[in-house]
């Protein structure tokens, strides 16, 4: 039975037969030259050496007419993608050189015209695929199709691009199991599909797909092209049925064109020019300028003549769709258990805490009220923050593509953020405003609710401002930190005798109008309180008379002023939303809207056998999902959960002494991405080589393999990551790959290790793991469309489909074996290609009957190799634990010197030391609350600073971590001591610094030893905080979930620490015990006062150890907090 491999591809639907306006794209001597910053270890950063000028594209010219379709061929960092970018209206910065579409420049009109499909898949990980498209067509299709017609739209792309299987599964993210990573391509391209582009550009559209799927693919573009419409896409190692179905070709070196014609006459082209550069410039050139005159005149007035309207859809349906599809993307957020649980932990504990106080604590009561203002000024803040920085790809992509109005996001996202902003401060004001015994008026509650939504709404706009101003999380958090404090610290609270020239800052803090609003919710004029044996005015205390009792309606106006002001400045900000991209691949599960989750059991692999013998190199092939990466998992021994069957190295199982002649490549490259490629290998063989080879002979390992992997050019460049520019993604694979040939590795792991590659870079990688199977080495891969080339050097192949085996034997039987079974290609064509048009399940009957056996007697008939047998025993570890402390130290050092000698976190630290010198400026013992209050801001500052910095460590480094010690690189004892010494200067140097500014400026007891002792305690804090973050971060493994725990926590400690309350009810009274911030408060008064020391406080003198805030702590006991904090550390 002869199978017609082109009747497989379906036609394109009906949907897409009319074209809106053919284009022609012409671009002439396009050039684009970059600034690209050298990299060192404390290089000067002047600007003749730190910065040199690279140009990426040089001349390039060309012409696209409607019906053909333009393929930009070219090796890895040769600039196709910057030129793809370029022709689509996306690139930033200088462009020299003409771009026209129809005679005309880029402009709005003709971005309803483009399609463009990003290398990387932008999408919302939590929508199904159904979800995503039809949210997509809701707001790309023009308002003259209905709702349904839509929705009829959006299934008829999902069926044609074979999606249909996984409609229902949602896209899933890096830790969210979804559809497959081709699954994830196709509903990228699905996107751009609905709107039924007149010129559409694809940046690898067929990356990480199987040969049958891309073929499906690119069989589609050429349908859409050949109704009149313009397809131009950059691709990696076409097949030969692939490339002769571009109209045209670009082929591209090092940013120079070396051919652009027809496709089916470069194979003519080269075999006549010899000289490729000169052949170009002296006739195609000529040629090109002669056939870019000949263009039809008609089409350059296509435009003019159609002029629609600038959006496909109205205002209110783009708001109406964005918020519906806001809603079932973040309804995760709305209902994490984590974010609620957080809050109502608090709410509990500051209950407790206070639990039925009156005014004759009044300390205590506005202790409460000004932590209302804090707690809820932080938490939205935080929460908005990361809201632009997290879907600046998605917007810039959706954006870039015409899809909706920037005002329409802007306020489908303001408002479907709403609830939830509200929902939760309601919540928390409801439980601690009766249990703690506040004012027993419902006005009065009802008021101090209206306060604090308010206050949540202004600090929500303020952290959306930031993350729109900043667009990087990190920064914007950092800024938003300083910000924050800064208001609280003017809040009224901490210090009530401000210096005049510092005293402005009140006027623009939300926590100072939030405060007294809240103080006036509770207290009025006249009021009196129980002060000692006399009965004072409650506007003459000090932490409500810093605030006062008037001026109520002027706060109101403050924060509605702000509310205003800080959307217009985050949805100006948003205007300069530019292009972005991310990625990721894996698994299932079902969701829908209130619905509980729905998990479903899949079989992955359903019994498949092999055996593979030193001197052999298997690949495994399959489409996309077929469990290809979930068997190489399982035989490099990585895979966790259940799994069935047996799988035997030399006869045994996996051990650690295998895991030493073992190297995986992964398939999503895990590295530093500060670190330059040769540091990265030079680290890595420092590591893994064994101690026979001197730290020289292991260098010149790594430079060898660099020559070996063509990766010479850019050795000196950084790895680079999403947001910093660095090596391109075939260089980074080549690193990747590097990294495990260092160990000259008897078994060697490789999954996908051409994807991303041109054919040359992908025929040498090959070649070299060839050699190394030849040299008596097993090699395993998976891979997906390898050229014929490359499929001949492969001794076995294993071809599954949905988990089930198809083939198992060698390459150059697989023909025969289909042909035995009655399937034969109907014309010649790769093995490969052939193969992968097969897997779609209906073989699995004739492989068990047919080949099962096979296999078996191919492992019987190699019984006679004697190597099956006990490994060599040897040393574990390849390096001592010394010598992997110190690699492990120097690397990290390299790689988070841009951390620790970061320049926003060091100007956070000073701006603050600062800001807190000018506030206390001088301050003295008449003014003892502000003092404490200085002393206790301490505390709070140098708690959450460093635990917050301690907390990411172990969780961002994870997969680096789990990469590293599942191939027995080194201890983990070594790597934690190293990681924890290693993150010692800065985590010490800045707090030093802090306490110099802010000690001597603040006026604090002028005594040496004074400051020593002050500055060891905090230093110690520090240390304990710090602490506390890495085992957090260790114990979780989740950034959010950890920095949610770590935050209650610490929020717990500082309540409990005895400045906010004094008055603690005995039965949660135990909290202090085990309290950070309670230990270090106890200690730093102490380093400034003692007994019998007295101030004034009004017309008398009074005892400073019978002040409240000092009180409640003592002065003895300062030998067992230090002991505390120590036992605490360790």
């Amino acid at each position: 039975m002869a199978v017609d491999i082109e009747a497989q591809s379906s036609s394109p639907s009906s949907i897409f037969k009319e074209v809106h306006c053919p284009v022609t794209l012409k671009f002439q001597e396009v050039v684009y030259t970059i600034k690209v910053k050298k990299q060192g270890w404390m290089i000067k950063k002047k600007h003749d050496q730190s910065l040199m000028e690279k140009q990426i594209l040089k001349g390039i010219t060309g012409i696209v007419l409607p019906g053909e379709m333009l393929a930009m061929l070219g090796p890895s960092g040769c600039g196709k993608t910057t030129l793809l970018t370029a022709l689509g209206g996306r690139l930033g910065g200088k462009l020299n050189g003409t771009i026209t579409y129809n005679g005309k420049p880029f402009s709005s009109i003709m971005k309803r015209y483009t399609g463009f499909v990003t290398q990387d898949d932008v999408l919302y990980p939590h929508l199904t695929v159904t979800e995503t498209l039809i949210f997509t067509a809701l707001l790309r299709l023009p308002k003259t199709l209905t709702t349904q017609e839509k929705i009829v739209h959006a299934e008829a792309v999902i069926n044609q691009l074979g999606l249909k299987r996984c409609k229902n599964i949602i896209i899933g993210g890096p830790s969210l199991r979804g559809v497959s990573g081709g699954e994830r391509k196709r509903v990228s391209i699905g996107q751009e599909m609905l709107i039924n582009p007149s010129l559409l550009f694809l940046d690898e559209p067929t990356s990480g797909l199987d040969s049958t799927t891309a073929q499906r693919i690119v069989s589609i573009l050429w349908e859409l092209a050949r109704g009149g419409r313009s397809v131009v896409m950059t691709i990696h190692q076409p097949s030969s049925r692939l490339f002769y179905m571009f109209r045209k070709v670009l082929l591209l070196s090092e940013g120079n064109s070396l051919y652009f014609g027809k496709g089916s006459e470069v194979m003519d082209y080269f075999h006549i020019k010899q000289k490729l550069a000169l052949a170009y410039k002296s006739n195609l050139a000529e040629n090109l300028k002669a056939r870019v005159a000949e263009v039809h005149d008609h089409v350059n007035d296509t435009l003019n003549n159609n002029n629609p309207e600038r959006w496909s859809t109205t205002w209110l349906q783009q708001v109406a769709v964005l918020l519906r599809r806001g809603i079932k993307e973040r309804r995760h957020e709305f209902f994490s258990a984590l974010k609620i649980g957080q809050v109502i932990a608090v709410a509990f504990l500051c209950s407790l805490l206070w639990w039925q106080s009156d005014t004759t604590h009044l300390q205590d009561q506005s202790g409460l009220l000004f932590f209302y203002s804090g707690f809820w000024g932080f938490f939205p803040l935080f929460q908005a923050i990361f809201t632009f920085p997290q879907e600046r790809q998605i917007l810039g992509k959706e954006r870039s593509s015409g899809m909706y109005r920037l005002s329409s996001y802007f306020i489908s996202r303001t408002i479907g953020d709403l609830p939830m902003e509200l929902v939760l401060p309601t919540l928390f004001c409801i439980i601690t405003y009766w249990m703690a015994g506040l004012r027993p008026k419902f006005l009065s509650f009802l008021y101090a609710l209206f306060t604090l939504l308010l206050s949540v709404l202004v600090s929500q706009g303020l952290g959306l401002a930031l993350g729109a101003l900043v667009m990087d999380q990190k920064s914007a958090t950092i800024l938003g930190s300083v910000i924050m404090l800064s208001f609280t610290l003017a809040g009224g609270y901490y210090v009530q005798h401000v210096p005049a020239f510092i005293s402005w800052i009140k006027y623009i803090s939300i926590s100072q109008h939030t405060y007294k609003l809240l103080i006036g919710t509770q207290y009025e004029h006249g009021q009196t309180y129980e002060c000692g044996n006399r009965t004072c005015l409650v506007e003459d205390f000090p932490a409500i008379k810093s605030v006062g009792l008037d001026g109520q309606v002027n706060s109101v106006v403050a924060l509605a002023m702000m509310l205003v002001v800080y959307r217009v400045v985050a949805y100006l900000a948003l205007m300069r939303i530019g292009f972005q991209e991310v990625v990721y691949t894996v698994k299932i599960k079902k969701q829908g809207w209130l619905k509980k989750k729905e998990v479903i059991e899949k079989q992955i692999l359903k019994g498949v056998s092999g055996t593979v013998l030193p001197g052999e190199m298997l690949a495994m092939l399959g489409p996309s999902g077929c469990g290809k990466t979930t068997l190489l998992t399982a035989l490099g021994g990585r895979l966790g959960g259940k799994l069935g069957g047996t799988i035997k190295y030399n006869g045994k199982p996996f051990s650690s002494i295998m895991k030493r002649n073992t190297g995986f490549v992964t398939q999503d490259d895990v590295l530093y991405p500060h670190l330059t490629v040769i540091e990265t290998l030079v680290f890595t063989a420092l590591l893994r080589l064994p101690n026979t080879l001197t730290t020289r002979e292991k260098v010149m390992h790594a430079e060898s393999v660099i020559n070996q992997l063509g990766l010479t050019r850019c050795k000196t460049s950084i790895i680079g990551s999403s947001f910093l520019r660095g090596v391109s993604g075939g260089e980074r694979k080549r690193v990747s790959i590097g990294q495990e040939l260092l160990i000259n590795p008897s078994l060697l792991f490789l999954d996908e290790p051409t994807s991303g590659l041109d054919s040359t870079t992908a025929q040498r990688i090959v070649s070299t793991l060839w050699e190394l199977a030849k040299g008596g080495r097993t090699v395993v891969m998976t891979i997906h469309q390898p050229s014929s080339r490359l499929f001949y050097m492969f001794h076995k192949v294993l071809l599954l489909s949905e988990g089930n085996p198809l083939f198992f034997g060698k390459g150059s039987e697989v023909m025969e074996y289909f042909q035995s079974i009655g399937f034969s290609p109907s014309v010649a064509m790769n093995p490969s290609d052939f193969l992968l048009d097969l897997a779609n399940g209906m073989l699995v009957s004739a492989y068990k009957s047919n080949l099962a056996m096979k296999a078996e007697a191919l492992d019987a008939d190699d019984h006679h190799l004697n190597y099956v047998s006990d490994y060599k025993m040897s040393e574990r570890w390849n390096t001592t634990w010394f010598q992997q402390f110190m690699v492990l130290l120097r690397r990290g050092l390299k790689e988070r010197r841009h951390e620790s000698f970061g320049f926003l976190k060091i100007s956070q630290v000073f701006v603050i030391a600062i800001l807190c010198g000018l506030l206390w400026w001088h301050s003295d013992t008449a003014h003892l609350q502000d003092q404490s209050g200085l002393l206790f801001f301490y505390v709070g500052f140098w708690g959450f600073f460093p635990l917050f910095q301690a907390i990411f460590t172990f969780p961002q480094e994870r997969d680096m971590l789990a990469k590293e010690r599942a191939s027995g690189m080194y201890r983990l004892s070594s790597y934690f001591i190293s990681r924890t010494i290693g993150d010692l200067p800065m985590e010490l140097v800045l707090p030093t610094f802090f306490c110099i500014i802010t000690y001597w400026m603040a006026g604090l007891r002028p005594e040496l030893g004074s400051f020593l002792y002050a500055l060891s305690t905090l230093l110690l804090s520090v240390l304990v905080s710090q602490g506390l973050g890495l085992a957090l971060g260790a114990l979780v493994m989740d950034l959010k979930s950890a920095t949610t725990l770590g935050s209650v926590i610490m929020l717990a400690f500082t309540l409990a620490g005895g400045y906010y309350i004094q008055n603690v009810p005995a039965f949660i009274s135990w909290m202090k015990y085990i309290s950070i911030s309670q230990y270090t408060y106890k200690l730093l008064v102490g380093s400034q006062y003692e007994h019998g020391q007295t101030y004034q406080c009004g017309n008398r003198t009074c005892l400073v150890e019978d002040f409240p805030a000092i009180k409640s702590i003592g002065l003895d006991g300062q030998v067992m907090s230090f002991v505390a904090l120590a036992m605490m550390l360790n």
